[in-house]
């Protein structure tokens, strides 16, 4: 708990939900430990930036859900969540080419 109050999350609640879902496919157990959540004590030190590790989880998971469905924005949108104008703005934002989709 202690880690997860002293880093800002500048990406509001999404970037929380991110940080828990990195440490539980992280983690080996079913309880999540602090040490499953020592990716958090390098950004706490760094400070986050636009090449964050999140970002890059995030951009994968773009790309794996455009693969999982061809191509398919609003399909992949679905898949991850998120409305598909947030998709084209995220793909916009990760510059993620279609080169490495198909």
């Amino acid at each position: 708990m202690e880690l997860l109050q002293k880093y800002n999350f500048p990406g509001n609640v999404r970037e929380l939900r991110t940080f828990l879902l990195r440490a539980y496919y992280g983690a080996e157990g079913t309880t999540l430990e602090a040490s499953d959540f020592h990716f958090l004590s390098d950004l706490i030190r760094k400070g986050s930036g636009k090449k964050n590790p999140l970002n890059q989880i995030e951009r994968q998971k773009i790309i794996q859900a455009l693969r999982e469905t061809r191509g398919n924005r609003k399909a992949a949108a679905q898949n991850i969540g998120i409305a598909r104008s947030t998709l084209h703005y995220k793909i916009n934002l990760y510059e993620i080419k279609d080169e490495e989709v198909f």
